[in-house]
């Protein structure tokens, strides 16, 4: 799994959670800070596209996502005077909201939390109409569950597996090579990353 040329193939990576066999929802979202802060966005896919309102600072837009184009506008940005400054601040923030997307097991009663998750989008300016962008194809950054107090990320690009402390921020992660989630099963993969705890 590596890149989708759009965001609808990517909504479409992964069926089901390979846990608990819960299908998979999609959604896009962003973090602030590490491991668990608290996101500002939270927008499921609803008729191929995300809708939302972005706020930050001055600046404000309503924003429109289209899954199968990959094509990003926003409305109510500017009053006129300065549309093309008023269009770079715009897009300025939406960078800084560093959103991507998101698959997840939505299953309560599955204690894993499973998800895969991509870089943040990159996007750039596709044509002259005003407001109008282009997302790049869609990288794939990793796959994560969560349980006890900790998070195990699957970090695809660079074949490793790392086991973070929830509890403690400042505790380096343990590396170790790549954890194949689903051949393991989920009884084998949680025994296995408690002895890794137990004895790192």
């Amino acid at each position: 799994m590596d890149k989708f040329e759009t965001i609808a193939g990517f909504s479409k990576a992964k069926e089901s959670c390979p846990f608990c066999k819960t299908p998979l929802s999609f959604q896009l979202t962003n973090y602030i800070g590490a491991l668990g802060g608290l996101p500002i966005l939270k927008e499921p896919l609803q008729n191929d596209r995300f809708l939302f309102k972005l706020e930050k600072q001055a600046v404000k837009s309503d924003v429109c996502l289209l899954a199968g184009s990959n094509t990003l506008m926003f409305d109510n940005f500017t009053n006129g005077e300065l549309p093309n400054i008023d269009e770079h601040l715009v897009k300025k923030a939406f960078d800084e909201y560093s959103p991507y997307l998101e698959l997840y097991c939505p299953n309560e009663k599955c204690d894993l939390g499973y998800s895969i998750c991509t870089h943040p989008l990159a996007v750039r300016k596709k044509h002259p109409v005003m407001g109008m962008f282009y997302v790049d194809p869609i990288k794939v950054f990793a796959e994560s569950i969560h349980f006890d107090s900790y998070v195990v990320v699957n970090c695809w690009e660079k074949d490793t597996t790392k086991i973070y402390s929830s509890t403690n921020e400042e505790a380096k992660p343990i590396v170790l090579p790549a954890l194949d989630f689903t051949a393991m099963g989920k009884e084998r993969l949680i025994n296995r990353i408690r002895i890794l705890v137990t004895f790192s």
